[in-house]
């Protein structure tokens, strides 16, 4: 369970990291701006630049390589400025979801997992400069298939 309360993201262990294509000093982070549950959440940055490429933000997420077969379970919202944002989460690299389309309230979106090591990555894509758009992420947890959720 992750609401980031414990204000340790990315992690130091490895467990979540962070990653920037274009303008490297802006990453997901920790934020009070906007949760579901507690004071903190991970926020996209502002990938804006004076070159205005367009520039992808990522957080992963590796899983423990001990877990069975379950849900990774995690909860988004999203002001995404259209055409100019794209909000993506994978599994493994295997493209899972996306959102292009800002939400009215935070909504929880489930990816099955198989036994063993995963990486999850969210992943902002900001493709126009001047985008005003963002994604919060809250609540990430794992639930075993054995817990009899699904």
């Amino acid at each position: 369970w992750d609401s980031f309360e414990e204000a340790t993201f990315p992690s130091g262990d490895g467990e979540w990291t962070v990653s920037t294509t274009g303008n490297e000093t802006d990453q997901w982070r920790l934020t009070g701006d906007k949760s579901l549950t507690g004071l903190l959440s991970i926020t996209s940055p502002d990938l804006s630049n004076e070159d205005q490429d367009a520039s992808v933000a990522n957080a992963t997420l590796a899983t423990n390589p001990e877990w069975g077969a379950g849900t990774l379970t995690f909860s988004l919202f999203s002001k995404l400025a259209r055409p100019a944002d794209a909000f993506l989460w994978y599994l493994d690299g295997v493209g899972e979801g996306f959102r292009l389309e800002p939400t009215s309230d935070w909504e929880t979106i489930e990816i099955e997992i198989g036994p063993g090591a995963h990486t999850v990555t969210w992943s902002y894509a900001q493709v126009q400069d001047n985008s005003q758009g963002s994604v919060f992420i809250d609540d990430v947890f794992f639930t075993p298939d054995d817990q009899g959720r699904l």
